[in-house]
């Protein structure tokens, strides 16, 4: 037989395969259908009857078996020649016919099936494993090839899985055989392999033969083994890619494990164990299914392990135990449902209650059940399962019980989780007891209930389901609190089992249980381990008494006695050792004394005791008997006993037998066992971590004797002990404690020496800053570099990091170690390799000096880079590459370009394994630096480009091209592109292949231009200005002419048009670098002045001077350049501080004539270098600013000192010296000319380094503020309020806030003590008005509270007159006008000085520029031309800014978005959010529908600088929407209409709660547009004056006199004003709190429509009571006609000051009328809180808000004014919850905020409410302060921050001072100041109730938190006098019911005075 399979063998040819391979399509079929012919005959010959082949297996040899040829010639082609199997395999296009896969698919089936047909005969054992692996390549040929086909064939062995799973469950009849009916195949003969694919193969009715007999239910079992192990194979696949089978292989797994015989259910569990390990879980009905089969194996486990085979046994519960343990990581990744793991933990603490987990033969099942009871412990099962609690103390008895029996390990991990969280549960119960009221709590919550279930039946159902679940709460605490006895178990048990050993060892029983010892060791480290556990959460526990202690040191002793005489001496030994780790494990938590100690270094001494008498330091009791005893117990103990009592030694405090200690040591030095000897530098390390002084002689004296000991143990032991030796003689070190604790040794060996400074790798140069430790205490460990063994070599490696961490290295120092690390880096073990790259990072950090830091890292990237070079091994060259990288984590800026360009390198010159390690270690390099890729690359883009350049240049005739190079570099740094990657940076690349002039340049040119779709002449033009500047700085002459030569032929352009072509930016760029090639820019600049035919000025450049006059016209761009260069994201820091150094440079060139005149523009720039702090910027900075001072005339700079001195200020912090010589030079050195500017340096800090500076202006200034009046000082104040520079203004308003603080006196005497108030005061509420416009908000926040300092003066006081006659002549007709010129020039030269940045000063310089050319003006010297007029009008400063100006040549960039795609209209949209937005976007749309050409010009070229200029924006607003309304289309003005519409109707809209919002956008927008109608109106109303004078001029030279209406401007203008509604703009200006305004357009409403005035009779006296006109209040009742609305009767009543009666009758009637109407309900709440009854009002909108819950938003600010009212603070704190004060949402929650805070005592809380709040009110004031009026409109929040003031003032005066400390004396005095300044604060104020009565209640509230904080009667007397005021507000002005009597708590004091008031 075996000569007929070889002949089948033979007669291939085996050439054939060769066509296989290699062979075209026809001629690959026909290969493959040959050997698949092959493989048929030898299959059906001599494989297919399965019996007969079990008959040859026992005839033949096993070795020379046909069969198993035939089986390793089919696997040898399945290896190499897969396409065989799976047709298309070596082809993927070869799939695509569907006859294709089915002859696979059916030779697939046929194969397989008579695979397994011979792997599940049970005669043909010795076949199974071929055939096993043989079915495996073939599912993996599919797998790999084409996942359809294995998805079909994994299919089918699951299908015929099930199929055998029914076989074995029937009974079959007798002499019927059951058949297998899978892996069907329509393969009978040869000649179907190429003429039959059968048309439905599934469904067709093969023969016998195509089926598999089960002859057996051992036959069954054997198939579902082999397809089941097969399905293992493949679980990750499964898993991950074929989910649709998962449930059914789970299915099935399930029924094997229920239902096979012991090995089918072992290869289930396995497979089960495999899937859970790759993230499968069963469906939730069958996850219980397989927990009951789980279980149920655990049962059969425990039952049949004395029955079984141990082989089988172990082997099963193995896999059983892998089963859990994967069980473990699904419950640890919180993957199971909660019902399944309650049912686990049931099932298993039945099973432990039973005793079935100590019948378990088999340690990894025993410890793998233990693991998932532990992981349940963890997973808090609590609050899913209600019996949890119970369950989990009924499982710890019965462990606690076990404790000190058989089988008792691992019963701690349990335990230490139960008695934590009781202990924790138990801490967290004690620290929050129940709060005081709880049962009034619960009456209310059950008083709830009843009511809902009345109200609500349908939520009586959810009720229920609460209660019941508060009931079951309340049951589980009750239950915990019983069963928490766990600790009290476990220390009775402990104290059990010491009992018995006294007792037996008191009986002097010669047998003692190992079992209890061990039981008492398990306890004493459970509870151990729990006192560290709980040391922060339960710090006071008593873990042991002192009796336990005692009786335990006497008892460890005993044990030791009994143990030399009695049996298993070393295993009582070593168990009382580690009783003694357990207690030195918490020895800095637990004191033990002395001689307890000394007791427990004794016993762990025994090993040594016997040999040395001396005993050194060591007291020992009762000597002779532990002599005695060690010398018996020294035999029995090994090496490992021998190891743990050296280690338990040297863990002992350190003051316990330090010299014994040492001495054991010494002793442990020459023990014959390596292991002892390796213990001694671990011992050495823990004895010098405990004392607190350690000497270094005696530390390396121990350790050099040791060094020649040759062992590998030891050396590995030494080269750990050099590592830690740095952190612990540096005193870095700690002994510390495990995050998770393992019971499998003694626990203090889990304690180890830690080192915060060396646990994050990437901080090591930190640790350095506090190092102080020599190189040479670790010389003797070097000869571990040396050793023969790579384990030693690699540990030396790996510690030497630790040692780098500690030392401080010379130069000398580093280069001996870095020799040895280059030494180690060739090692031929690559593990070795590897640690030492890693560890070389960490060499230069330890050098001495950032000098010797970059000397080093210099000197081993020289030494790497040679290694590259010279190594002839692809690893060493790898092994270098990671190293760079490791060096590249860390490295310094200077050494990272050399990392970077090493790895770059190796990635384009390297082989594939090196490359791919440079590309790693490149992602690494931009890791450690903290940046991306190409922000990596961006940092040394220059220099990267150069060595591309080089590279590509060098090595163009190798078989990479450049391209091929530069797209490597592109995918690494991240580009998206070659493309992308070549336009960023052709600026850097060209110029280097300028500078080649070469044609392999050339070449690479025409490359790159042809990969760009560009030309070479486009390229080289495009980039000209970049290749000039390179070009100049890098060529000597000869170089230079032949680059420039070889441009000019390459863009075959002449070299004066290639300049040309970018003149300016030519200039730029070569300027660029000025500062560090000075001359080789000069000649550059030369050049360039030479092919500038336009220029007429002197050529001789060696002088300056000339340079300096040829740059002057071409200044400003180049200040614009350099500001490009500052911003630009994407330039390097260096390049940023190239850019600083060159500009400080050209300051210098260019000298006073010519900086002078830009000095604002150079200004802005030197701001932008300001926000740089790096490295040296700060002190680069400093160096600028000195040049620029320098280079600035004196008399310029005088107006510039105070916005220079402001800008330097916090420079202080980092160049505090160089700032000093800054403010020097202009405050010392130039005292004479600029003195007079010194009273404005009032800001300048007081510090040590500014001492003679401080002198010079206290000489000049300290005069001025000492004598000047208040008035004076004011009005000084008020020339920074109003300055250009908003950081000057920043300072002003403080200095102002603290001089109107200091001063209320002087202050009321200028208020008050005239009948016409100072003019001073009214300038001062004028610009303090104006600065409410402020778009900084700290300075608005700062006019907020220099505004509540004042006070609200009374309006009448104040002299302000309405219309402002400044603004009268801002007004202009059109923009032809000269002075519309003149106005906007200056409006623009105050945003040219206001901008903030470079971006808005060139905006507004390019808009003066176009304005000026537009208008025509400039200095002339004939004034007669109308350009000079214009300029004479100017001021000085404004001429300045605009000479230079005059004749620059800014250019407006491309908009890069479309005014036609934004929404309309834009009020509210995404580009129309915010004021400015708005704005903006709204101006800019209107300014291409300007048809006027002059117009169109001028706002075009004023847009860009709206952006930044809001002001500018608003002034030129009204003439835009003029001109646009004057010419464009209908639709246009329809746009327009729509816009203002917008604006009004959301106004309109307002309810009463957002008419009090303080929103900016809502009032600011509505004001701006009140501002454009009023221009419109008024250009009208002039147009109209202006035709009819005209008329009458005409009139009298001509009869025809056209009607001046007919005027197409006025009749276009007053049809759009006609547009906007009257009664709209009425209702909205009403809302916006402009009262006056909505009468004025109410009136017109009427008057225009005809309106009959009794309909709105009551809107109108909503207006006048507004206005508080109580006269027309009774004129409008009085021509009612019939009975007034209850509405008008309210506000009637309101205004003569009948409250009461309003709220007894009105406000009842009306919410009678309309009971669900919230405002009505609102009106009533407000007129109680006017009345003084904040309890009625509570009271009230309690009730309300029961019976209306969803009114909530609109009653919660009366809820909350009426509790801080009544000082109902708890009340307040519930209302207010502290999660909602990030901002405030209302006056009234905002006040409460503020009293919460304060009553706290939380002063940065009560500052950021007051800020809130204040910044609230500044909103409608500043909409106010845009038009006339400014201050009685907004008169309400001046009163408001009035009132800020006070509270502030107050909560800082009375609640600042300690209660306990304050005298009676001292408060009485505070009160007293406080009372009198509100007192003359309120004289201010306009008299009228609803003005003072808010001060008097605000006064009343602070009292009361006063009072509730001293408990004093001077407080309560204060408070009885503001009642007093109060009556004599309400009495004055009639309204004496708003002044109800107090509560009772009120003293007499104020009843006498009421009385005698006689209200």
């Amino acid at each position: 037989m075996a000569s007929d399979v070889q002949a089948a063998i033979t007669s291939l040819d085996f050439h054939i395969f060769d066509s296989i391979n290699n062979g075209t399509g026809e001629e690959r079929a026909k290969a493959v259908l040959t050997v698949r012919l092959v493989i048929y005959r030898l299959v059906s010959s001599f494989l297919q009857d399965s019996e007969k082949v079990a008959v040859q297996l026992l005839k033949a040899d096993t070795t020379a078996q046909s069969e198993i040829q035939i089986l390793k010639f089919i696997q040898h082609i399945m290896d190499d020649y897969g396409v065989v199997f799976i047709e298309g395999s070596l082809n993927p296009n070869a799939l695509n016919s569907n006859k294709d896969f089915q002859l696979s698919h059916e030779f697939g089936l046929w194969l397989m099936k008579n695979l397994v047909q011979l792997a599940g005969e049970p005669d043909c054992e010795s076949l199974h494993a071929a055939c096993q692996r043989m079915l495996s390549s073939f599912l993996s040929l599919a797998r790999a090839h084409h996942l359809p086909l294995f998805s079909l064939l994994i299919g089918e062995v699951t299908s015929a899985i099930a199929d055998l799973i029914q076989i074995s469950e029937q009974v079959p009849p007798v002499g019927e055989v059951q058949k297998l009916k899978r892996f069907r195949n329509s393969i009978a003969t040869e000649a179907e392999f190429s003429t039959c694919v059968p048309e439905a193969s599934g469904s067709s009715a093969p023969g016998h033969s195509t089926d598999i007999t089960v002859k057996s239910l051992q036959h069954c079992e054997l198939l579902q083994s082999v397809l089941t192990q097969l399905c293992g194979q493949f679980a990750f696949e499964l898993v991950h890619f074929s989910t649709n089978k998962l449930s059914a292989v789970w299915s099935l797994l399930c029924a094997q494990v229920e239902l096979g015989e012991l090995p089918l259910k072992k290869v289930s569990l396995d497979v089960i164990a495999l899937l859970l390990q790759h993230g499968s879980l069963p469906p939730l009905p069958l996850q219980h299914y397989l927990l009951s089969c789980l279980l149920a194996s655990f049962d059969l486990s425990c039952e049949l392990n004395h029955r079984l085979e141990p082989q089988w046994a172990t082997a099963f519960d193995v896999s059983l135990a892998e089963v859990f343990n994967m069980l473990c990581n699904s419950i640890d990744t919180a993957q199971l449902e909660h019902s399944f793991l309650s049912s686990l933990f049931s099932e298993l603490q039945s099973r432990i209650a039973q005793q079935k987990f100590w019948m378990c033969d088999t340690a990894s099942l025993y410890n793998a059940l233990y693991q998932l009871v532990v992981t349940l412990y963890r997973y808090r099962l609590a609050k899913l399962f209600p019996c949890y609690t119970t369950k989990r103390n009924l499982i710890n008895k019965v462990l606690v019980s076990r404790v000190g029996t058989t089988r008792q390990h691992q019963v701690q991990d349990c335990l230490v989780e139960s008695i934590c969280a009781e202990l924790l549960a138990r801490e967290v119960v004690t620290v929050h007891p129940p709060l005081e009221g709880t049962e009034v709590v619960d009456q209310n919550r059950n008083r709830e209930k009843e009511e809902v279930n009345k109200r609500h039946p349908e939520k009586r159902r959810k009720l229920l389901a609460k209660s019941a679940e508060e009931e079951y709460n309340s049951s589980e605490d009750q239950e915990k609190e019983n069963n928490s006895n766990l600790f009290d178990l476990v220390q009775g048990r402990l104290k059990k089992l010491m009992d018995d050993l006294h007792f037996t060892l008191e009986q002097k029983e010669q047998s003692i249980s190992v079992e209890v010892i061990e039981g008492m060791c398990v306890l004493l480290e459970t509870l151990m381990v729990c006192a560290a556990t709980c040391a922060t959460t339960v710090p006071n526990k008593l873990w042991l008494s002192n009796t336990s202690i005692v009786d335990l040191g006497r008892l460890l002793t005993l044990l030791v006695h009994h143990a030399a005489v009695g049996g298993d001496t070393a295993n009582v030994y070593s168990l009382i050792i580690r009783g003694v780790g357990a207690l030195l494990y918490i020895t800095d938590l637990l004191e033990f004394d002395a001689e307890f100690l000394t007791s427990l270094a004794c016993i762990a001494s025994l090993p040594w005791i016997a040999n040395d008498s001396s005993w050194v330091d060591l007291k020992l009791m009762n000597s002779q008997e532990m002599i005695a005893t060690s010398a018996k117990i020294r035999p029995y103990l090994d090496a490992t006993v021998q190891s743990d009592c050296l280690l338990v030694l040297s863990l002992l405090p350190g003051g316990v037998a330090p010299g014994w200690k040492t001495h054991c040591l010494r002793l442990a030095l020459n023990d014959k066992s390596a292991a002892v000897r390796s213990v001694v530098s671990r011992a050495l390390l823990n004895i010098v971590c405990n004392q607190s002084c350690t000497s270094h002689l005696l530390v390396t004296d121990l350790l050099r004797s040791q060094m020649e000991d040759e062992s590998k143990e030891v050396q590995l032991a030494l080269a750990r002990t050099m590592g830690l030796l740095g952190c612990v003689l540096s005193r870095c070190a700690k002994l510390s404690r495990p995050a998770v604790v393992k019971f499998d040794s003694l626990l203090c060996f889990q304690l180890d020496i830690t080192c915060d400074k060396c646990e994050n790798s990437l901080d090591r140069h930190a640790a350095n800053e506090h190092v102080k430790l020599s190189l040479s205490l670790f010389d003797l460990f070097f000869p571990l570099s040396a050793c023969p063994e790579a384990e030693v070599r690699k540990a030396f490696v790996k510690y030497l990091s630790r040692v780098f961490a500690h030392v401080r290295l010379t130069l000398a120092e580093s280069k001996k170690c870095m020799d040895v690390c280059l030494t180690l880096i060739q090692d031929p073990e690559k593990a070795v390799r590897v640690e030492c790259s890693k560890v070389m990072a960490f060499l230069p950090l330890c050098g001495e000096s950032a000098l010797c830091r970059y000397d080093t890292e210099r000197e081993i990237l020289q030494q790497l880079n040679r290694l590259y070079k010279d190594a002839d091994k692809k690893h060493l060259q790898s092994t270098v590459v990671c190293t760079m990288g490791s060096l590249g984590k860390l490295a310094t800026e200077k050494s990272l370009l050399q990392v970077t360009l090493g790895l770059l390198e190796s990635i384009l010159l390297g082989d594939t394994q090196v490359e791919a390690a440079a590309q790693l270690q490149m992602r690494e390099v931009a890791k450690g630096q903290k940046v991306i890729m190409i922000k990596l690359f961006s940092k040394l883009k220059r220099d990267t480009c150069l060595f591309l350049c080089d590279l590509m240049h060098a090595e163009a005739t190798a078989a990479a091209t450049p391209l091929m190079m530069l797209e490597k570099v592109q995918a690494v740094f991240g580009y998206k592109s070659l493309q992308v990657f070549l336009t960023e940076n052709c600026e850097y690349l060209l110029p280097v292949l300028m500078r080649k002039a070469s044609p392999t340049a050339a070449v690479i040119l025409k490359e790159v231009a042809n990969k760009l779709l560009t030309s070479r002449k486009h390229l080289i033009i495009s980039n000209f200005k970049y290749i000039f500047s390179y070009l100049i700085i890098s060529c000597n002459k000869s170089e230079l002419e032949n680059a420039l030569r070889f441009a000019q032929n390459e863009s075959q352009v002449s070299l004066g048009s290639l300049v040309r072509l970018d003149y300016q930016r030519m200039h730029n760029n070569l300027l660029l670098y000025i500062s560090t090639h000075y001359k080789r820019v000069f000649e550059g600049l030369e050049l360039l002045a030479e092919k500038d035919l336009a220029y007429a000025g002197p050529r001789d450049f060696s002088s300056e001077a000339n340079m300096a006059s040829f740059l002057q016209p071409r200044l400003l761009g180049i200040l614009a350049f350099f500001d490009a260069e500052l911003l630009t994201n994407s330039k390097d820091l260096q390049e940023k501080i190239l850019t600083l150094k060159s500009l400080t440079a050209i300051m210098k060139l260019m000298g006073l004539k010519h900086i002078t005149p830009v000095r604002m523009k150079v200004m802005a720039t030197l701001r932008i270098a300001l926000q740089y702090k790096q490295d040296d910027f700060p002190l680069l900075s400093c160096k600028a600013w000195l040049q620029f001072v320098h280079s600035v005339d004196m008399c310029a700079l005088g107006p510039m000192l105070g916005q220079i001195v402001v800008i330097l200020l916090p420079l202080l912090e980092q160049q505090a010296k160089e700032v000093a010589e800054i403010f020097d030079f202009l405050i010392v050195q130039h005292q004479k000319e600029l003195a007079e500017h010194f009273h404005d340096l009032y800001f300048i800090p007081d510090i040590p380094e500014l001492a003679n500076v401080q002198t010079v202006l206290k000489q000049h200034t300290e005069d001025f503020w000492k004598n000047a009046d208040f008035a004076t000082l004011v009005q000084r104040c008020l020339r920074g309020v109003s300055h250009e520079n908003v950081d000057v203004r920043i300072h002003a308003l403080t200095r102002l806030r603290a001089l109107l603080q200091a001063n209320q006196t002087n202050f009321h005497e200028m208020v008050r003590g005239n009948e016409a108030v100072d003019v001073v005061i009214s300038q001062l509420v004028s610009g303090l008005l104006t600065g409410c416009r402020e778009s900084s908000s700290k300075a608005r926040g700062l006019v907020g509270e220099c505004l509540g300092v004042l006070g609200a003066i009374d309006p009448g006081r104040l002299d302000l007159m309405t219309n402002n006659p400044k603004e009268e002549t801002r007004f202009h007709v059109s923009i032809d006008d000269d002075n519309f010129a003149v106005d906007l020039v200056n409006e623009l030269a105050r945003a040219f000085l206001a901008a903030s940045d470079t971006r808005g000063q060139a905006c507004s310089s390019y808009a003066i520029q176009e304005t000026l050319l537009l208008y025509g003006i400039k200095d002339t010297e004939d004034t007669s031309l109308p350009g000079g007029k214009l300029w004479n009008r100017f001021p000085e400063y404004v001429q300045e800014i605009l000479s230079p100006l005059v004749y620059s040549k800014y250019i407006k960039t491309a908009s890069t978005s479309s005014s036609a795609a934004i929404k309309r209209p834009i009020y509210r949209s995404r580009k129309g959010n915010t004021f400015n937005d708005w704005v903006y976007n709204w101006a800019s749309c209107m300014i291409p529908q300007v048809k006027d050409k002059k117009a169109h010009t001028l706002f075009e070229a004023c847009e860009r600088i709206f952006k930044y200029d809001l002001q500018m924006c608003l002034y030129l607003l009204p003439y835009i929407l003029h001109y646009v309304v004057l010419d464009c289309s209908e639709e246009t003005t329809r746009e327009v209409v729509d816009e203002v519409l917008a604006v009004l109707k959301h106004t309109e809209k307002s309810n009463g709660r957002e008419q009090h919002d303080s929103s900016d956008f809502r009032h600011l927008s509505t004001q701006t547009l009140y501002s454009i109608l009023d221009h419109l109106a008024k250009w009208s109303r002039l147009r109209l004056a202006s035709q009819s004078q005209q008329r009458h001029t005409a009139g009298k030279k001509s009869k025809a006199q056209p009607n001046p209406r007919a005027d197409p401007a006025f009749k276009t203008i007053s049809q759009f004003l006609a547009e906007i509604p009257q009664d709209v703009l009425s209702l909205s200006s009403f809302n916006c709190q402009a009262y006056t305004r909505s009468l004025m357009h109410f009136e017109a409403y009427i008057k225009d429509k005809q309106e009959n005035i009794q309909d709105h009779l009551s809107f109108l006296q909503k207006i006048y009571v507004a206005l508080d006109d109580s006269d027309s209040v009774a004129g409008v009742m009085a021509i009612i006609q019939g009975e007034p609305p209850v509405d008008v009767q309210i506000l009637a009543q309101e205004t003569v000051g009948q409250l009461h009666d309003t709220s007894t009758a009105c406000y009842e009637r009306a919410i009678q009328q309309q009971p669900y109407e919230i405002s009505h309900h609102q009106a009533k709440l407000r007129s109680l809180l006017k009345l003084n009854q904040p309890q009625s009002a509570l009271l009230y909108v309690t009730g309300l808000l029961t019976q209306r819950p969803e009114w909530k938003r609109g009653l919660h600010e009366y809820q909350v004014e009426s509790a801080w009212k009544l000082a109902s603070w708890d009340s307040l704190e519930s209302l207010l919850p502290a999660a909602d004060n990030a901002k405030s949402h209302g006056w009234s929650l905002g006040i409460g905020r503020i009293l919460l805070a304060a009553r706290h005592s939380n002063e940065s809380e009560v500052s950021h409410q007051l800020a809130l709040l204040r910044n609230e009110q500044m909103g409608p004031l500043s909409a106010a302060s845009m038009e006339g009026g400014s201050y009685q409109r907004g008169y309400e929040y001046i009163v408001r921050l009035h009132m800020l003031n006070e509270l502030e003032q107050a909560v800082r005066a009375l609640l600042r001072t300690d209660t306990t400390a304050v005298r009676s004396s001292q408060l009485s005095a505070d009160l007293s100041a406080v009372t009198n300044q509100w007192q003359a604060r309120l004289q201010l104020t306009q008299a009228s109730f609803r003005t003072r009565e808010p001060i008097l209640n605000l006064h009343r509230t602070i009292l009361q938190l006063a009072e509730d904080h001293f408990r004093s009667d001077v407080v309560k007397d204060e408070l009885g006098k503001t009642w007093l005021r109060s009556a004599k507000v309400a009495r004055k002005y009639n309204t004496c019911g708003a002044c109800m009597l107090p509560h009772q708590s009120t003293p007499c004091l104020f009843l006498v005075l009421y009385h005698n008031v006689g209200c």
